[in-house]
């Protein structure tokens, strides 16, 4: 991260840290001092107390509760902690976020605030701050989008990724899972799925270099999901993609194959992105046949729209539209259509607490009215 100055953590969250060591002071709306600095290894005791208070021990990803786990992520030269501290006679770690970095992809995630800091102003400074002064780093030069997730239930963190410039581009059920997962054996893999599911709405901040290496040519197939989702997201960003070169044909692809999977076991869920074969997808579908959900996401080109009438076929639902996410051998960056299946079908009871942005409830509508459409 440069050249950083070291920070000194004492017992009890107590800090000798001069204001000088942030790169960001600011005060609350009541008038307390607080400082933003990058994380150290020595903070995730804690950070892991703050996640404790907040989710109890049912948080998504267990290794928050992993003391040496979560102080060997914070020492990742890909991961950027960034820690808001209360500066003065009592001064603590109050917040924490993170930022990993991914090739030309950034992702914000894991942000926490102690209870007692929360509806002063704190949470605004620790997420835009944070991000606008990691961004700025030479190592993120060639990065061009900020991907992040939200909680459905949340609205007061969809604001603040709105706030920060953050578009909702799709809405995906089942993305969370809830569990006690600080005993479950990773080693055996096979996927937790037996926590309490809550759906998401996925976020980009799309960063004005993204648009010189975005491919304009979009093929698309007779559907009206489809085309709804990539509408939504032209319409938000007119001035860039008003030049987009809208294919529609009725040629019925190319039967290319061509993918990358991720499995992550504590969600219970998968990430595929690319192209498939029939034979490919039906073998995935039957391996994954226990998982909680399936999220494939597919190019609109014309190698895609095989893979796209596939994926509809079998019972994949069209959940948004994502701008530049993926690169191709050639360099430009490709949207992707994203599509999910639900192998174990879809509880309805996560959609009882959604609490939207008004932006989002047009996203979210569309997709709950699909999932009903049978």
């Amino acid at each position: 991260m440069g050249n950083l100055p070291t920070i000194i953590i004492k017992d009890q969250c107590q800090s000798s840290i001069d204001k000088e060591e942030y790169f960001q002071t600011f005060y609350s709306h009541d008038g307390a001092f607080f400082g933003l600095r990058f994380g150290i290894p020595e903070d995730a005791r804690y950070i892991s107390k703050i996640y404790k208070e907040q989710y109890s021990n049912y948080y998504v990803d267990p290794l928050v509760y992993n003391i040496e786990a979560l102080s060997k992520k914070i020492a990742d030269k890909n991961n950027y902690w960034f820690i808001c501290e209360k500066i003065g006679k009592n001064s603590m770690i109050c917040g924490a976020g993170l930022i990993e970095k991914y090739y030309t992809t950034a992702f914000a995630c894991k942000a926490v605030l102690k209870k007692k800091f929360q509806g002063r102003g704190i949470s605004t400074k620790l997420g835009s701050g944070g991000i606008i002064y990691v961004l700025r780093l030479p190592e993120f030069k060639d990065v061009v989008r900020l991907d992040s997730d939200v909680r459905a239930v949340n609205i007061k963190s969809q604001k603040l990724i709105e706030k920060s410039g953050g578009i909702g581009y799709a809405f995906i059920p089942s993305y969370n899972n809830f569990a006690n997962k600080k005993k479950f054996d990773i080693t055996e893999g096979k996927p937790c799925t037996n926590g309490i599911e809550e759906p998401a709405v996925l976020y980009v901040n799309i960063l004005n270099k993204l648009w010189t290496k975005r491919q304009k040519e979009i093929h698309l197939i007779d559907n009206e999901d489809i085309y709804f989702f990539y509408s939504l997201m032209r319409n938000i960003n007119l001035r860039k993609m008003k030049n987009d070169q809208i294919i529609f044909d009725e040629f019925s692809g190319y039967r290319t194959e061509s993918y990358q999977i991720h499995e992550d076991l504590y969600k219970g869920t998968v990430k595929i992105g690319g192209y498939l074969r029939k034979n490919t997808l039906q073998r995935l579908l039957h391996k994954y046949s226990s998982w909680r959900l399936l999220e494939w996401r597919i190019p609109p080109t014309q190698l895609g729209r095989y893979s796209i009438k596939l994926a509809l076929k079998n019972g994949f639902k069209v959940v948004g539209y994502d701008i530049g996410s993926m690169l191709n051998y050639d360099g430009d960056l490709l949207d992707n259509i994203v599509m999910c299946n639900f192998p174990r079908g879809i509880n309805y009871k996560q959609f009882r607490t959604l609490h939207l942005t008004k932006s989002n409830k047009i996203l979210v509508n569309r997709v709950l009215n699909s999932l009903t459409d049978e």
